[in-house]
């Protein structure tokens, strides 16, 4: 099970890469990559199901860790409607998406890591007078990569 969680890792990072790509280039995101991202998140979430895990068991994690993982997304598509996208709502489907394939915990983690950053980021750009607005999912993509070298204990 290591060797194709790895896997699916490498492609939730190969994805948000190329979001990243399209949202600082195009600042969108194509919302068929991530209507594809997110069906491919809810199979791969039967699939890991359906593995040797206990059911119940798997079961009552998926249902409050997983549903609340997706409920962060959820609060930050509400953020995006009432801020007029000042977090785009691509951000926000793909933090449904991560908060469904990594749980409540990490996302929040991912998040908190994005933001920081982010935050960082932005003081650096404001003292040198450039950029009002920046793309999000840069900092999204380097959230999930910080969030796997924390759990492989510092290494990718």
């Amino acid at each position: 099970m290591g060797n194709i969680n790895r896997m699916v890792d490498i492609f939730v990072l190969v994805i948000l890469t190329g979001l990243s790509v399209s949202d600082i280039r195009n600042k969108k995101v194509s919302r068929k990559v991530l209507t594809l991202w997110g069906i491919l998140t809810v199979i791969w979430k039967i699939v890991d199901f359906y593995q040797i895990r206990v059911f119940l068991e798997k079961m009552e994690q998926t249902n409050v860790d997983d549903l609340a993982g997706i409920g962060v997304g959820v609060l930050f598509l509400l953020v995006s409607k009432v801020t007029e996208e000042a977090i785009g709502y691509g951000d926000s489907v793909a933090i449904m998406i991560l908060g469904g394939y990594l749980g409540f915990w990490k996302v929040v983690g991912l998040l908190a890591a994005a933001i920081f950053t982010s935050g960082v980021c932005s003081v650096i750009l404001a003292l040198r007078g450039r950029v009002k607005t920046m793309p999000f999912f840069p900092f999204l993509t380097l959230g999930y990569i910080l969030m796997l070298a924390e759990q492989r204990g510092g290494v990718l």
